[in-house]
């Protein structure tokens, strides 16, 4: 659909409706899905706590609306714990959920090698 010179992608909420009815009553009963925002995304530790965030065609995401996807990757020293990419999904949510970046147990992994190694 186009209005004022912009294209929508309408959802259809009354598909079985006469198309006889004018554009107003259209655009009342339809869901423009550009409008569909999510929440803002906030991972701490990630490089970009913010997210890199792309539309559907791969261009860089000026909002958080239906189809943007999210990605984040954690800082050296982190591991991300859960999905690399979230996307914003029809109900205004995220999914999977935002990861989190979680800080990795160095001393666990070096107390372990160092009993391996030691001679007496």
């Amino acid at each position: 659909m186009v209005l004022n010179n912009e294209k929508y992608f309408v959802y259809d909420l009354f598909p079985f409706r006469s198309h006889s009815l004018d554009c107003t009553l259209l655009i009342r009963n339809s869901l423009i899905l550009s409008d569909i925002e999510c929440p803002d995304v906030y991972v701490e530790q990630a490089q970009n706590p913010w997210g890199t965030c792309t539309n559907p065609d791969g261009s860089p995401a000026t909002g958080l609306i239906y189809q943007t996807t999210c990605s984040f990757e954690c800082l050296t020293g982190h591991e991300r714990v859960g999905s690399e990419n979230i996307t914003c999904q029809l109900s205004g949510e995220w999914s999977p959920d935002p990861p989190e970046c979680e800080r990795k147990n160095f001393f666990a992994q070096s107390t372990t090698s160092r009993a391996n190694s030691c001679f007496h």
